[in-house]
């Protein structure tokens, strides 16, 4: 059973106008995906920084939380698997309140464009 659906589009532009990406990709990435934005080009990280945000969006969306005193984007790493697909880890915190909702798996995709970055999240109960 579906527990929440979230979706966010992040314009791409409003990151590489940032007076400090760097700043702005430190405050919100985990340190997992830290590591991944440092590896990237400079052309690279703004695209993906605004896909990581879309992603956090559409995760506290799906929960219907937001970003709260609990909530925080780091407490969400949207990760690649071996094939590249995007996957989802909580904080321990985080993975315990959606333990606790009966949450038992979700789906992330992720798309860009020249000008927009997209995210879809659909979390589901057992």
């Amino acid at each position: 059973m579906i527990y929440g659906i979230g979706i966010d589009l992040v314009e791409i532009q409003r990151i590489k106008d940032m007076d400090n990406p760097v700043k702005f990709a430190e405050k919100i990435l985990s340190d997992s995906e830290l590591k991944l934005f440092k590896e990237k080009s400079i052309e690279v990280q703004a695209t993906f920084l605004a896909k990581q945000f879309a992603a956090k969006e559409a995760v506290v969306k799906a929960l219907g939380t937001g970003f709260t005193a609990n909530t925080y984007p780091k407490d969400i790493s949207i990760l690649r698997n071996a094939e590249g697909s995007p996957e989802l880890q909580f904080s321990e915190t985080l993975q315990e309140m959606v333990n606790n909702l009966g949450i038992k798996s979700w789906h992330v995709s992720l798309a860009d464009e020249k000008t927009h970055a997209i995210a879809m999240v659909v979390l589901e109960q057992k």
